[in-house]
């Protein structure tokens, strides 16, 4: 008995960390930019979202090293080639617009061209 709940403990541990994986992904941001009022330095960013609810989703972004950045999106089921982001610049700021996975992407409501 000890045994089948050891193994299962085992697998669960290892499922929880896969399930969390599904709605993440990693992107390189190329310059800074502004995600609402908040900056996003240059660097590598780790994204997640939440469960869609009618394609809206809650939008957390984070560089290494820094502070995460929530915000609304939503989310358009769509394929790219590889994951990436978009940007607009307006008045010389460079404003995050949007980030995508394989076959999604993330547009940031309120973001100048959304």
């Amino acid at each position: 008995m000890k045994r089948i709940l050891g193994l299962g403990l085992l697998v669960l541990s290892f499922s929880v960390p896969a399930f969390a994986a599904k709605n993440s992904q990693g992107i390189a941001i190329g310059s800074a930019v502004r995600v609402g009022e908040a900056r996003l330095p240059q660097g590598d960013c780790t994204f997640s979202w939440t469960d869609p609810s009618g394609g809206a989703v809650q939008l957390t972004l984070k560089v290494d090293g820094q502070k995460a950045v929530t915000v609304a999106a939503h989310m358009v089921e769509e394929k790219h080639f590889n994951p990436g982001a978009g940007t607009v610049e307006v008045n010389g700021i460079t404003y995050l617009h949007e980030v995508h996975t394989k076959t999604a992407t993330f547009v940031i409501d309120g973001a100048p061209g959304a």
